[in-house]
């Protein structure tokens, strides 16, 4: 039974999900509905939500922001909704739009193997899920669709063939080459296939998989593997790799090569960043990204929260107001660093997702998260004030587990309103921030009134780490924040690469190929250097 395609923008999952319940005309008006959209898409076009929902439903909502989806992931989407769909609607052969093929044909109309084809589907190849018998589903491929997706993917198809087509007296020489080698010298998968690349004029990866397909049938396999790697063991790899553990002892680990651990680590990336709910919308253009180059937004980001009350008092009582064409700017940025992420992301493939695509997207987060965390520490004096009027005392005549409880409840509303908040519609932060400040502590239990009113010693009273608020990927993201401050008994290479790759020095956070051109090194020397300290 072919696994059935995930849906991955949310509001199109949501879509439908609602419409799983209807009756089995509309199931059919939808199927129709969203084959015939799939027809008409551009990829590199954007489309709002609003219009998409019309085209797949005929209603349209009302939408104050609609959400605009990618042309590419909308298309890779629609694919995914009318297999969702023909599942729910329980569709026989007899519904599909003939003539229609299957696996087999496919397999043998471009000479590609059925994992191939698996990805054509993620990629907006239609299929139809099919139940002529209990508990038997299959896919059938309607050829109108089929031919639509040569003319729209001949390079990729060709590209295909080509890779698949090689002979089997080729393939035979190939694997005795390749046994030869490494009665020789051991050496891991990729590696053999980039020495033999060269003999038989192929490319390494052509190489590679002969040696996988001649070992995934053959009694004497050239690498003995333990089968395909669960969930739990791909995850194991990834929180290897984030803790620092060298590569070469997690491929020995888990009998996989290097480019095997790095696809994991990087679809793991991949796998957060689609968590954190990034705007999906067209890349900004020239005059939105022109707000990063301003001097707010590019300076004065090493704002970190305060440990205790003591210091967070002295913070407030030594800090300026911030002008309103400062949080503007630096409001502004943070959406517009978030919408390049989201495209970015949005663009990235579901397998083996690019490293440099993915070092951006995260920088670009992080930048967002650096922005958010100045904005929100500049909204503490109107957590105080508030906190005040609304209960009736200062936040220091509470007892120290109401103090922080209380902290942290405004510092998460305040948080959440920052969220939101969007500086084209005009007005300060401060209008968001307090009513959210004033919503919480109305519907919050004063406690503590019979408790007689006592100052408590600031400096006795510790504060959580409330960045987190701003991304449930702070962590992640920031793994060396406790390094932060000891960073003067680093060796002096690695201060400087996790300076400017977390934006300790008080600018942007930089991409690891940025930190190599400012420090003069190459690239992998800065990887390494930030694993060894993740290592400690």
């Amino acid at each position: 039974m072919p696994k059935l395609a995930r849906i991955r923008i949310p509001a199109l999952a949501d879509l439908v999900e609602q419409l799983r319940y209807a009756p089995a005309p509309a199931f059919r008006r939808h199927i129709e509905s969203a084959a015939a959209l799939a027809l008409e898409l551009d990829r590199s076009i954007t489309y709002p939500e609003d219009w998409v929902t019309f085209r797949l439903t005929g209603f349209r909502p009302s939408m104050d922001n609609p959400a605009l989806i990618v042309g590419e992931a909308l298309l890779a989407d629609l694919s995914a909704i009318i297999e969702h769909l023909t599942e729910y609607s329980e569709c026989t052969s007899a519904d599909v739009p003939q003539p229609a093929v299957g696996y087999r044909e496919l397999v043998e109309r471009w000479s590609v193997s059925r994992r191939t084809i698996d990805r054509y589907r993620r990629r907006g190849l239609i299929a139809y899920r099919v139940r002529d018998a209990p508990g038997v589903t299959r896919l059938l491929f309607p050829m109108r669709w089929v031919e639509r997706f040569e003319e729209r993917d001949a390079s990729l198809i060709r590209k295909a063939t080509a890779f698949s087509q090689v002979p089997a007296s080729e393939s035979t020489s190939i694997i005795e080459a390749a046994r030869s080698t490494l009665r020789d010298t051991q050496m891991p998968l990729t590696r053999l296939a980039e020495h033999l690349a060269p003999r038989f004029d192929r490319s390494s990866e052509t190489i590679r998989q002969v040696i996988i397909r001649h070992d995934e049938s053959s009694e004497s396999p050239l690498f003995q593997r333990d089968g395909t790697l669960d969930g739990e063991q791909r995850a194991d790899i990834a929180r290897a790799f984030e803790e620092g553990e060298a590569i070469a002892a997690i491929c020995s680990r888990f009998g996989r090569s290097r480019a095997t651990i790095y696809r994991i680590v990087n679809e793991r990336r991949a796998e957060v960043l689609r968590g954190i709910n990034l705007p999906i919308g067209p890349v900004p253009d020239s005059r939105a990204l022109d707000i990063l180059q301003h001097d707010v937004v590019q300076h004065g980001l090493d704002a970190i929260p305060d440990p205790d009350t003591e210091t967070l008092l002295a913070a407030i009582a030594a800090a300026q107001p911030i002008p309103a064409s400062d949080e503007h700017r630096r409001a502004l940025a943070a959406r517009v660093l978030r919408r390049r992420a989201g495209s970015i992301v949005a663009g990235l493939p579901r397998y083996d997702p690019p490293s440099e695509a993915l070092d951006r997207a995260e920088s670009d987060v992080r930048w967002s998260i650096l922005l958010q965390t100045v904005l929100l520490r500049t909204q503490q004096p109107l957590i105080l004030k508030t906190l005040k009027q609304r209960l009736g005392r200062n936040l220091l005549e509470f007892p120290p587990p109401r103090i922080r409880e209380l902290f942290n409840i405004c510092m998460h509303a305040a948080g959440e309103a920052l969220i939101g908040y969007d500086p084209g519609r005009g007005g300060r932060l401060a209008a968001p921030v307090s009513l959210a400040l004033n919503r919480v502590l109305a519907g919050l239990d004063p406690g503590d009134a019979d408790i007689p009113a006592r100052r408590t010693a600031a400096s006795s009273v510790r504060l959580d780490d409330w960045r987190p608020i701003l991304s449930p990927a702070h962590a992640y993201l920031f793994p060396l924040e406790h390094c932060r401050a000891t960073r003067e008994t680093l060796p002096p290479d690695t201060a400087r690469v996790l300076s400017l790759r977390f934006g300790w020095y008080g600018g942007p956070p930089l991409t690891g190929i940025e930190t190599a051109a400012i420090l003069e090194m190459i690239p992998r020397r800065v990887r390494t250097i930030q694993r060894r300290a993740m290592r400690g």
